[in-house]
């Protein structure tokens, strides 16, 4: 079972709320029994845990929880959403390496912390 402590888990009730928080957050969709979300799961929790404390992070089993995952039009496992003060900023779909992740969000994520 998935097990990060980093990451708030989430369901269709909680996410709306998660989303909606102050500040910034990232999402993880994927499913508890799927490989390459647990390890996305830790590259993701890896890359961002210790870069910015006011960061939430939340995981959300897109396959137990189908409203959310029709909500944020999520088509593939896993999938990150970026989120800042109620809106999806971006969103990155499919397993990536750890640098691919760095490269694709760093810049993102550093911009939108800057502008807080």
């Amino acid at each position: 079972m998935f097990d990060t402590p980093t990451l708030q888990k989430l369901d269709d009730d909680d996410l709306p709320a998660f989303i909606a928080g102050r500040g910034l957050g990232l999402v993880l969709f994927g499913s508890h029994n799927g490989k390459p979300t647990l390890a996305q799961s830790h590259v993701f929790a890896e890359l961002w845990a210790d870069r910015l404390n006011d960061t939430r992070f939340g995981y959300i089993d897109a396959l137990c929880y189908e409203a959310a995952k029709k909500d944020y039009a999520v088509r593939m496992l896993p999938t990150i959403l970026v989120v800042r003060d109620g809106r999806v900023t971006a969103k990155l779909e499919g397993f990536h390496s750890h640098e691919r992740l760095e490269t694709a969000l760093a810049p993102r994520v550093e911009e939108i912390a800057r502008a807080a």
